[in-house]
């Protein structure tokens, strides 16, 4: 047993030092802290967490400690390499023994600590979304933050200005199709992408209007935006440092949840995009029955909720329109399972997950299909354990074109098996562990008659049912499915998106 809370931040000689008490019922064996940067699991360090003391006793931690539990003082300096990090989002954990888990920050110990000599600032907070502590890191001093606090009390530019986004570190999604299509079709509107300048999808930082994640420029566009728009989290794209520098503006930009996929098959999503927990402005959808899940499940009023379509949908209907022979081949697109990423690739070789996916691949290669396997970003670094049993894996930012050049897509849980339902292609959904996924509870829908394609549960029932499609010659079957997910199969869906964004920016 332990929980540590944080209750004092401090800069001593450049470094973070935090300080508080750690509740444990045993002597560890190993205490440390650790710092991680988001959606980079290679980019870790561990620092050791020293007890300085117990906490002075009172009658109730003295009746606790009869149990064999105590309080005691604690330190830990993050002796990071922030230097040579760019800025970016940082989480923080702790572990004890084996247990890895977060800490607790009390709101005395969340501030910005700058570091003038450096000229970097660190922001500690309890991100509001998901209520996880983490620090912002940047490469700024507190002259160049006290000046966007000044820009704030400046009325914004009459231009409707946005600034848009998906994870720090990636452009592949919703955010990045909206923003190009805004360059290219509403002038009017200033528009601002968000990324880190060594992005994994190695978008270019230099083309116009897209800003570095954590620059000056960044920070500034956020201050004037009227709107922001993202696909997964507003802290990606808008930081929660604007709300230490200008609440007014963090509290009065409006936000649009842009989604990264259409919501069908995952209720433990509410807990992150519950109105309650985010109050977000828009939440775009795909359909009426979407609109209806979350209406009835996230807590957001009918007129909050738009059945626009996901931004992405314009390319991919017109990649499609422009390839009308596509080839004779499967995608392959496995989901992730918790914590797979964080394991050695000679571990996850191992996992059931892995087994059944390699079965699965050289059941269908056998049958004669050809293979193209696309892996989730969080699964790219195990590429080694399945390559053998594909004919080619093609990056994560190559999916629209994996899947256009596909005759069928074959994945487990994932949202892209609707991108291929959009472009009535041939789902096949092998769920080996759909009683331990618990989907028939986790499901909005009825599994039983809603699901967007084929359902196998072995490797064998897979390749029986893909050959069965093929010598069919991809014959698509499941167009009642279509005709509930999507309310437009058009590439009007970011021009629908850009007209809340007008709205909205007649109102603050």
């Amino acid at each position: 047993m332990a929980r540590l809370i944080v209750r004092e931040s401090r800069l001593i000689d450049g470094k973070i030092t935090f300080s508080g008490n750690i509740l444990l019922n045993h002597q560890p064996k190993i205490c440390f802290f650790t710092v991680r940067k988001f959606r980079d699991e290679e980019i870790t360090e561990d620092f050791p967490i020293y007890l300085t003391g117990p906490v002075s006793m009172t009658p109730l931690r003295y009746v606790v400690s009869l149990t064999g539990i105590r309080w005691h003082k604690f330190t830990v300096t993050l002796d990071f390499p922030w230097a040579d990090m760019p800025s970016s989002i940082y989480g923080l954990g702790y572990r004890v023994d084996e247990k890895v888990t977060s800490p607790t920050i009390v709101k005395q110990a969340c501030r910005i600590l700058s570091d003038d000599e450096a000229g970097r600032s660190y922001y500690i907070f309890v991100e509001p979304s998901v209520r996880v502590p983490r620090i912002e890191m940047y490469h700024l001093g507190s002259e160049e933050l006290a000046k966007l606090t000044e820009q704030s009390n400046f009325p914004r530019p009459l231009q409707v200005s946005s600034v848009i986004g998906e994870y720090t570190n990636t452009a592949r999604d919703n955010g990045k199709a909206l923003f190009e299509w805004i360059c290219e079709n509403a002038q009017d509107i200033r528009s601002t992408y968000v990324v880190e300048k060594e992005n994994v999808d190695e978008y270019s930082v230099e083309s116009d209007g897209v800003a570095v994640f954590g620059s000056v420029e960044h920070l500034s566009r956020c201050i004037d935006a009227h709107v922001c728009a993202f696909t997964h989290h507003r802290g990606y794209v808008y930081p929660y440092i604007i709300h230490a520098l200008a609440a007014h503006r963090y509290n009065d930009t409006r936000t649009i949840f842009l989604q990264h996929g259409i919501i069908a098959m995952k209720k433990s999503i509410i807990s992150h995009y519950r109105r309650k927990r985010v109050g977000y402005d828009a939440f775009c959808v795909s359909s009426q029955a979407e609109k209806g899940i979350i209406t009835r499940h996230f807590g957001y009023d009918n007129d909050q909720v738009f059945a626009t379509g996901l931004a992405r949908y314009d390319s991919l209907f017109n990649k499609s329109k422009n390839n009308e022979s596509p080839s004779d081949g499967v995608l392959i697109f496995p989901t992730w399972r918790q914590g797979l990423e964080k394991q050695a690739s000679e571990e996850v070789a191992k996992s059931l997950f892995v087994m059944q996916w390699q079965d699965a691949m050289t059941m269908i290669s056998e049958a004669g299909v050809r293979t193209t396997l696309v892996l989730h970003p969080m699964l790219q670094r195990h590429a080694k354990v399945f390559a053998p049993y594909v004919d080619e894996i093609r990056e994560t930012r190559d999916f629209q074109d994996a899947l256009v050049n596909a005759s069928a897509l074959v994945t487990d849980y994932s949202s892209v098996s609707f991108d291929a339902l959009f472009l009535q292609k041939p789902v096949f959904l092998f769920q080996f562990d759909q009683d331990d996924m618990g989907l028939k509870e986790e499901a909005f829908i009825d599994i039983e008659t809603q699901l967007p394609g084929y359902v196998s549960f072995t490797p064998e029932e897979l390749a029986l049912s893909i050959s069965e499609v093929s010598n069919a010659k991809w014959n698509f079957a499941h167009r009642l499915q279509r005709k509930l997910y999507f309310d437009h199969c058009d590439d009007q869906n970011s021009a629908r998106i850009v007209e809340i964004m007008r709205t909205f920016a007649q109102t603050n």
